[in-house]
């Protein structure tokens, strides 16, 4: 393709008249910039260049030469355009086709499937229109008996005429024929074209035959220079692939009698030029049967330094391995280099993260290759965006082509939210969404501080989802119950300006106290919810497409503030609905639209691939597989090269006549672009042609097959090379095998760092702090704190470091049934109501009004499932609390030291502790500190833990007396204990203490108790001590156990361990 353009430039000399333009057709923007580029390079100024697309220039040309065309800015038989003159059509003339009645009487939106097919069916026509005028001509002219599913497209096709009136005529299979006419005059009358002195069409790997009939006539008075890129220096046009021509020698052995034909004498030539090639081909000889072509050819051999090359030459020499001949057996050659990769993965992730390893490899290589040498082209981007954005952000520069514009911008992606509206369940994640758009924050005047507010009153408040009881009824068909829904937490919040929850409930609403400084904010709240109820019940509503404007115009103001770049996605949004306005009218459609019909078409506007830009661009372009995207890049990767989707399968509808009907020489198809597209980006690729596909699977680690364009490019590479390039990966990039050098190597300093840590990693300090007087333990409750957690202990008290995250996890469903956490709550709150002698009822009925709960019959049957843990518990501790209640508040002195020590549950010689839920490892070293120190304040004093059992019973457990002596010596190991932990880090965590203790009691060995430990510390529940962020940031875990762990842990638990027994 470089040197396809360096002969562009050279040829077409910019400075001879700086005012007439330089006319080029290509396929595609990225094509048509990429070749500015090239002009610029070459001449040093590109200037007056006007790249056009093949459809685009031929009705310019139409509308210069044909007087009924001039004043029409687009076709009447534009796509956009005749779907809703169609959609109007089909409701005028009901009965045209029992399969359209069949399908438009189908479940959905009626308006929706309408457009669905009248869209399917314009497309049609105008593929009708290209590929084979010869049926729409006859359909006008009505010259033979038609049948099935080409009658009745027939029929609509002459009432679309008819609707027309005096545009009938100005299609493209009647524009074809009188431009043809028009050239032809122009011609004979030997009268040069006055627009255009030359038109160069570059780069085009096929053309219509239409519009190359049109573009041959041209040239009788028009210079017309065709660049196309041909892989092959020899004639090429009668190669086949092994299996064409396998499927041509069965004739032979099924008819002996039949004599042989042309096609008998093909040859295999390259086998890739031959299977991916036959668009190409096809093109070739359509260009190479017309009287009016002169060739000039460019080929250029390459040197064979590296694999590539030799294939290219393969290609372009049409060579199998450098020999030539029908049976040539190549012989393997040895190139030791990376020119040539082929990745094989477990998943689109690794994909991505091998190609960054790869890409770092290659500049490594050659530190001349720049970030936009670098082409990554996939089937389908959508599917990579979210990973290429997790491995190659704040890494390499790179951009990505071909997203739509919803999914490229926050604004309107949030907009078609609001166009879903009756379609959404209004949950408070939902809502939140839209609150946090930065365009509707501004609008609203919401700050970050406000939308944390706003989350937790949806939380706390007990918002669910839906905007009230009448609303989940009229939109989901349930019981018209308010509990959970906006209305139900809003009037909670309004009530809490007026009474405190302490004072009850007033009129079925339990208040919900918030700030009087937010009464703005609520007001902003409701002013936004109510909103979108109007809106919502708007949007309900069919209207004209013009309404439908107005309406759009309309949301835009009323909730969106853009600035910036959001200036530019508004434009474009109102851009899209003008043209589905303007379409609309032009096509005659004046019924009342459906939203969903609506919701699609602006969604289909916005979602159209963007391929004025993003393609080439200051960095790494990452792409979809399209055809005519031949431009050279010094590394091509293809991604995602799997079977099954790719070739991409487009099955053709079942009214498709182009499906039932014989090809025809320079047909389109989908599977034959995939393929040629495929030896294209061999061909652009300079120095590396990367592919990659997921060849294991992820959970069976079985093998998958790749695209079967893969398949033969592996097959091709064993036979020349003797190997095909392969590498299969680790299922994870912490494999050790990425981190021991050679060309695997990663260059992740993460997983790096991850698998080294355990090496030589320096210890989180290395020498302890120095004392400070101001972190003395002074009492009981702060010594209690650090045992529960020495780590969070030091990282907060001593260096005030907090990796606590307050994030709220928003609810969108009521509480079918109660996690294991809310019933814990639920059971503590109505324990603590019934140790009070506080009203039940009246606690009951808070619940109730809380939305903790469903309404109704279930949701009392959970809050009485948790009353009835919590009167169980409460019936046993009653055993021991029917004596009196003492009070205790003195200091006891410990080596020295005072600690202030005051306990408030003293019953008799027993302190007696409770709780709805089990006894946890933490809460029992709690209660042994209290124990102690109460022991030495009232000697021969006994602790009870009465909590939940494994079945929900209750159970009761006891701490024996400590003797005074015992109960000092043991505090003062766990003063020493503070004292080192307040100056560097402890490893103590409770549930992991106690089961190592346990098991070294047991007998275990040190080993086997640390495994034991392990267990619950690995366990993959929230809460557990291995997910907590304090230990993972203060010590390699889990070889920080073999360390001091091994003698703290027994000096704390195993006097509690002995001193414990359950009743």
């Amino acid at each position: 393709m470089s040197e396809l353009a360096r002969a562009f430039c050279a040829r077409n000399t910019l400075f001879n008249d700086p005012f007439e333009p330089l006319t080029v057709v290509v396929q595609s923007f990225g094509l048509g910039q990429w070749l500015k580029l090239q002009l610029s390079d070459y001449h040093g100024i590109s200037s007056n260049v006007d790249c056009i697309l093949p459809a685009t220039f031929l009705w310019k040309l139409y509308q210069s030469l044909i007087p009924e065309t001039q004043l029409l800015k687009e076709s009447p038989y534009d796509r956009n355009r005749l779907t809703w003159r169609i959609m109007r059509l089909l409701k005028t003339n009901p009965g045209l086709a029992s399969e359209i009645d069949t399908y438009l009487a189908g479940a959905g939106d009626k308006d929706l499937r309408l457009h669905q097919l009248s869209a399917e069916l314009a497309l049609l026509f105008d593929e009708y229109l290209m590929y084979r005028p010869d049926w729409i001509l006859q359909w006008q002219s009505e010259r033979r008996e038609l049948s099935g599913h080409e009658a009745w497209q027939a029929d609509l096709w002459r009432i679309v005429q008819h609707d027309l009136q005096d545009n009938q005529g100005l299609h493209r299979a009647a524009l074809h024929q009188r431009i043809l006419k028009s050239l032809t005059r122009q011609a004979t009358s030997q009268q040069a074209n006055e627009t255009h002195k030359r038109i160069s069409i570059f780069g085009l790997s096929t053309l219509p035959p239409l519009q190359l009939q049109t573009f041959e006539a041209l040239a009788e008075s028009t210079e017309v220079d065709i660049y196309f890129l041909n892989p092959c220096s020899h004639y090429w046009g009668d190669i086949v692939s092994q299996k064409d021509k396998a499927r041509r020698s069965i004739r032979s052995l099924l008819s002996t009698d039949e004599p042989l034909i042309d096609d008998d004498y093909l040859e295999v030539g390259n086998p890739l030029l031959s299977s991916l090639g036959k668009q190409g081909r096809e093109f070739l000889e359509l260009l190479l049967e017309s009287n009016q072509v002169h060739s000039e050819e460019f080929f250029l051999d390459r040197q064979e330094n590296t694999a590539l090359d030799v294939v290219k030459n393969d290609i372009l020499n049409l060579t199998f391995g450098g020999e030539f001949g029908a049976e040539c057996q190549p012989t393997p050659q040895q190139f030791n280099d990376t020119s040539i990769q082929i990745h094989i993965c477990h998943s689109r992730l690794r994909e991505v993260e091998v190609l960054h390893d790869q890409i770092l490899h290659a500049i490594k290589q050659s530190p001349a290759l720049r970030l936009n040498d670098i082409l990554v082209m996939v089937p389908n981007i959508v599917e990579y965006t979210p990973f290429i954005q997790s491995v190659f952000s704040g890494s390499l520069a790179y951009r990505v082509a071909d997203r739509s514009s919803v999914e490229n911008s926050t604004l309107l992606s949030s907009f078609m939210n609001l166009l879903n509206l009756p379609e959404l369940r209004l949950s408070g994640p939902e809502v939140m969404d839209l609150l946090e758009v930065p365009a509707i924050m501004r609008h609203f005047e919401l700050t970050q501080e406000n939308l944390e507010t706003i989350s937790y009153w949806i939380e706390e408040s007990g918002i669910r989802w839906e905007l009230s009881g009448k609303d989940k009824q009229a939109y989901w068909n349930l019981p018209p119950e308010d509990q959970n829904s906006w209305k139900f937490g809003i009037n909670r919040l309004l009530l809490g300006f007026a009474m405190s929850p302490e004072q009850g409930s007033w009129d079925s609403i339990l208040p919900f106290e918030i700030s009087p400084s937010d009464t703005g904010l609520l007001g902003k709240l409701c002013y936004f919810v109510d909103l979108l109820g109007e809106i919502r019940a708007e949007l309900r509503e069919p209207r004209p497409v013009d309404a439908w404007q107005k309406l759009v115009t309309r949301l835009i103001s009323t909730f969106y503030d853009p600035r910036g770049d959001e200036v530019l996605e508004v434009n474009q949004l109102l851009q899209v609905i003008d043209e589905l306005s303007l379409d609309a009218s032009s096509g005659g459609y004046e019924d009342n639209a459906s939203r969903e019909m609506m919701v699609y078409s602006i969604n289909q506007g916005l979602s159209n691939e963007d391929s004025k830009a993003g393609f080439i661009s200051g960095g790494i372009t990452f792409a979809t597989l399209v055809p005519m995207r031949s431009i050279p890049f010094r590394m091509v990767a293809l991604m995602g090269m799997n079977d099954g989707e790719y070739p991409r399968d487009v099955r053709p509808h079942s009214f498709d006549l182009f499906a039932s009907s014989p090809a025809k020489k320079g047909d389109r198809s989908k599977k034959l672009d995939d393929r040629y597209l495929f030896l294209e980006a061999l061909l652009s690729a300079d120095e590396i042609f990367y592919i990659s596909f997921v060849g294991k699977g992820v959970r069976d680690n079985k093998d998958r097959p790749p695209s079967v364009v893969v398949g033969e490019w592996q097959h091709y590479l064993q036979a020349v090379f003797g190997e095909d390039y392969s590498i299969t990966h680790a299922l994870q990039p912490f494999s050790r095998r990425y981190y021991q050098g050679g060309a695997l190597q990663s260059f992740s300093t993460l997983w790096h760092e991850a698998l080294s840590a355990n090496e030589d990693a320096p210890a989180f300090m290395e020498v302890p702090l120095a004392p400070e007087e101001s972190m003395t333990c002074t009492g009981i409750v702060q010594l209690s704190k650090f045992l529960r957690h020495p780590g969070k202990y030091f990282l907060q008290q001593r260096l005030g470091v907090y990796l606590d995250v307050d994030e709220t996890e928003l609810k969108d469903i009521e509480s079918f049934e109660l996690d294991p956490l809310e019933r814990f709550h639920l059971a503590d709150a109505a324990l603590g109501i019934l140790m009070s002698g506080q009203n039940l009822e009246q606690f009951k009925q808070q619940v109730s009004l809380s939305g903790a709960i469903l309404p109704g019959s279930i949701g009392q049957q959970h809050l009485e499932r948790e009353l009835i843990r919590a009167q169980t518990i409460q019936a046993r501790a009653a055993d021991y609390l029917d004596v009196p209640k003492s009070f205790i508040k003195t200091s006891i002195e410990i080596a020295g030291s005072p600690l202030r020590f005051e306990i408030d549950n003293l019953y008799g010689d027993s302190v007696v502790n409770y709780r709805a839920g089990k006894l946890r490892s933490g809460q029992l070293l709690d209660s042994w500190v209290q124990h102690l120190a109460t022991n030495l304040a009232k000697p021969n004093t006994s602790t009870v833990f009465i909590f939940r059992g494994d079945k929900d019973d209750a159970k009761v457990s006891r701490l024996r007396p400590v003797d005074s002596a015992t109960a000092e010596a043991i505090l003062s190991n766990l003063l020493d204990l503070y004292d080192e932990g307040i100056a560097s880090p402890l490893l103590l965590p409770p549930e992991a203490s106690k089961a190592f203790t346990e098991s070294q009691l047991k007998g275990l060995s040190v080993n086997s108790s640390i495994l034991k430990a392990r267990q619950g510390w690995e366990r993959d529940q929230p809460g557990s001590e291995g997910k907590d962020r304090y230990w993972a940031r203060l010590f390699q875990l889990p070889e920080a156990f073999h360390e001091r762990f091994i003698t703290d842990a027994p000096s704390i638990w195993e006097p509690i361990l002995e001193a414990k027994f359950d009743e």
